[in-house]
């Protein structure tokens, strides 16, 4: 199931707009996070998966921690965009 919301809930607790934290994201890693995404959805779907942004939020978050050895700023602080 794809979703249409463009909301994310972040770590912080935070909710916001996907496209407001994404020109932040290393787009590299944006881009294979929406390959996987891609991949899952159409070779092995989960039944409790729901294929959106916060699916793509939630895995670029850990595969950015994974590469830069540190959480995602927009992921952790609540005040990242004041």
């Amino acid at each position: 199931m794809l979703s249409d919301d463009p909301y994310v809930l972040a770590y912080s607790g935070k909710v916001f707009e996907f496209d407001r934290a994404s020109p932040l994201m290393d787009q590299q890693l944006l881009e294979k996070t929406r390959a996987a995404m891609h991949e899952e959805q159409t070779k092995r779907p989960r039944w409790d998966a729901t294929y959106g942004v916060q699916w793509l939020w939630d895995y670029y978050c850990e595969r950015h921690r994974e590469k830069y050895g540190e959480s995602f700023v927009c992921n952790v602080s609540p005040d990242w965009d004041r």
